[in-house]
């Protein structure tokens, strides 16, 4: 595999037991990529030794700088034009498919897409695509059919959650790649996530973190912007349809989403365990 035209750049904030596991799991895949970091947010030393030890290069921060700054702050210190970005949590769970990062890096570098999506989180069952669809081929719930445009914004993610063939869509709404391992379509058609993704450097710091900034409100996570909420919220969502930016989504995850530690205070710890006892209830 090779992927020297790439980066490959993670974050993390004071999750050493997390960050260790996605080290490890990505050993074998480190050495294609051309360029690795990880931003250290608070420059725990724990992290910085681990990082270093795995052979990533370190970017510190004296603070906390939350997701989006922090997810800037990794692909603006990118050496490469094509960023892997991961959080540090997204271990790799399927190292068998991990030649798709090639097919990403192809069609980044010819330019058909701006950026490919890996993480689980698209394949995993979401309730608002099932508000809008149901059966396949996919037919529009009454919801669907009042909220066009939004029931569109979930398309493909209730195609894939279901494992439905994405290749019967309609062309105008997506197409395979050339390996068919990944499916191409637009920003009408797939929201944004953070979990796991392949983009150009340019398309991140000039389109994406741009379009975020000018989200009007938006909830805060440890008192930070958060870029799925500031793209995918209230104030942009209609705008990132519009732009129709091109995007791939791999058929198949790579990259997983569990926490093994969180730093005391966290936010998302106290919205787990609240989910967590929301469940027991139940």
């Amino acid at each position: 595999m090779n992927l020297q035209d790439a980066t490959l750049a993670l974050l993390t904030w004071r999750a050493p037991r997390t960050l260790e596991r996605t080290l490890a799991s990505l050993r074998d895949l480190r050495p294609a990529f051309g360029d690795a970091l990880v931003v250290c947010q608070c420059g725990a030393p724990e992290e910085v030794e681990l990082a270093e030890r795995y052979g990533y290069r370190t970017c510190v921060t004296l603070e906390n700088v939350g997701i989006q700054s922090g997810l800037e702050l990794a692909v603006r210190s990118a050496d490469r034009k094509q960023v892997l970005v991961l959080e540090n949590d997204n271990c790799l769970v399927n190292a068998r498919d991990s030649h798709l990062l090639e097919e990403a890096l192809e069609l980044l570098q010819r330019g058909e897409v701006e950026f490919v999506q890996f993480g689980d989180s698209v394949h995993q069952s979401d309730r608002r695509a099932k508000k809008y669809w149901q059966g396949f081929p996919p037919r529009r719930t009454l919801a669907g059919r009042i909220r066009w445009a939004r029931a569109d914004a979930w398309l493909l993610r209730y195609c894939l959650m279901h494992s439905h063939p994405v290749a019967q869509l309609p062309s105008e709404k997506v197409r395979l790649s050339a390996e068919r391992g990944i499916a191409i379509t637009d920003s009408r058609f797939m929201p944004w996530s953070n979990r796991a993704f392949f983009v150009r450097r340019d398309f991140f710091l000039e389109e994406l973190i741009p379009l975020a900034e000018s989200a009007r409100s938006i909830r805060r996570v440890n008192g930070h912007p958060e870029l799925e909420q500031a793209i995918n919220g209230r104030s942009n969502r209609k705008r990132w349809r519009r732009k129709r930016y091109r995007l791939g989504v791999s058929l198949r995850p790579l990259f997983g989403h569990e926490r093994q530690d969180r730093p005391a205070g966290d936010e998302k710890a106290l919205h787990e365990m609240q989910q967590g006892r929301q469940a027991e209830a139940c």
